[in-house]
């Protein structure tokens, strides 16, 4: 998550102009797509997954990303 946020800033500082054209964006959105992916695959405790909060939280990175993407 740290990458992802890095990356993520990192888009931030070329203003709305080139945010779309960031290659940080892309790469953001492809970690966040292995991260969900391997999320998918891990198999919790019963007591752990209740809330199933970080595929939540990822999927909430992925859309704020696709829509600052599409934004630009």
């Amino acid at each position: 998550m740290r990458l992802l946020r890095a990356l993520y800033t990192e888009s931030q500082a070329f203003g709305p102009k080139r945010q779309s054209e960031t290659r940080s964006i892309r790469n953001a959105l492809d970690l966040l797509d292995e991260e969900i992916d391997a999320e998918r695959g891990t198999i919790y405790g019963v007591d752990e997954n209740l809330g199933d909060y970080k595929m939540k939280s990822l999927q909430e990175w992925r859309k704020r990303l696709v829509v600052k993407a599409a934004s630009a």
